[in-house]
């Protein structure tokens, strides 16, 4: 079944599905939607978030960094203060995140390279001058459109997870995790 996009802004999934692709625009309620998981107040200001692997993503400010667990359940912990705390774990010069043996690539301020296509061969479109991110499935049809807000304009980032099962959008005051959902039983991708 295909629907076309409403005159008028309407929620589904707790996601604003926007109405500025036209009547023209069509959203396939047969394929999967991504629900944005509710996160609690990480830091003031980001720096950079990583791509999630494993269901671990990472948030670095000025003088900290943050641990964001995204299953079974999200949880965020504080696990570095200080600047030269964070000098031991950022390769600058790269914009990486060494954790131990572990390498995650950093979006942010100072650059990265976001995952723009999933296994499926869904692609993320973040629109310039728009807090809007739209995701379109492999044929470039509108799929969802999710409206964010950011307060600084300085930079932002769109990306899948390595796993292609969450979704991120980060601005320096937020970040915005969603997670893909099943239209036909509800099922999560949680891998």
């Amino acid at each position: 079944m295909v629907e076309t996009v409403p005159k008028l802004a309407s929620w589904k999934f707790g996601v604003k599905l926007l109405s500025s692709w036209g009547d023209d625009a069509k959203l396939s309620t047969q394929e999967a939607m991504w629900e944005k998981l509710e996160l609690p107040f990480i830091c003031e200001r980001m720096v950079a978030f990583s791509i999630p692997q494993q269901q671990v993503a990472w948030v670095m400010a000025w003088d900290a960094l943050f641990q964001v667990t995204l299953a079974p359940e999200v949880n965020v912990l504080s696990v570095l203060h200080g600047e030269e705390e964070l000098d031991k774990v950022f390769d600058e010069d790269r914009n990486l995140l060494i954790i131990g043996e572990q390498v995650y690539p950093l979006l942010g301020l100072y650059g990265g390279v976001p995952i723009l296509v999933n296994e499926l061969g869904d692609q993320l479109s973040l629109e310039p001058n728009q807090d809007r991110l739209v995701v379109l499935n492999g044929e470039g049809q509108v799929k969802q459109a999710i409206e964010f807000f950011d307060l600084s304009n300085d930079w932002r980032w769109a990306t899948f997870s390595a796993n292609g099962h969450y979704l991120l959008i980060g601005v320096p005051y937020d970040l915005f995790i969603y997670q893909w959902r099943s239209p036909y039983n509800n099922a999560v991708a949680t891998d």
